[in-house]
């Protein structure tokens, strides 16, 4: 995966293994 998931995760309010599972 090429996103920087903890980015997203900061911007989301997910957590990584919730975006992993996107």
């Amino acid at each position: 995966m090429g996103l920087p998931i903890a980015d997203i995760a900061k911007g989301t309010g997910l957590s990584i293994e919730e975006i992993e599972k996107l």
